[in-house]
């Protein structure tokens, strides 16, 4: 959960000097629009994959169908950096 206030950008005009960018980028794969969340950062690369499926080529659709599988790989990407951060922190602190 984050801290009341986190969303809120600096009100002192500071900032903190660290900027991450996520890439996501889609294709299709065995009949799905499969979306490939990419995180570069620190010398290190971490990667989420989400899929949804093409039913439908009416355009309103189809950018939906964007959104869901960009949505799932987004979660997924959120996921492994948990467990990522976790077993970093368990490797330098002993305590996950």
């Amino acid at each position: 959960m984050n801290p009341p206030g986190a969303l809120c950008p600096h009100t002192d005009g500071e900032d903190s000097g660290k900027h991450w960018t996520i890439d996501v980028r889609f294709d299709e794969y065995q009949g799905q629009t499969r979306a490939r969340a990419e995180l570069r950062r620190l010398g290190r690369t971490s990667t989420g994959v989400g899929f949804s499926r093409v039913g439908n080529r009416n355009p309103r659709v189809v950018a939906i169908v964007d959104e869901l599988a960009a949505a799932r790989a987004l979660a997924d990407l959120a996921n492994r950096l948990t467990a990522e951060g976790a077993h970093d922190m368990d490797s330098v602190t002993g305590t996950p």
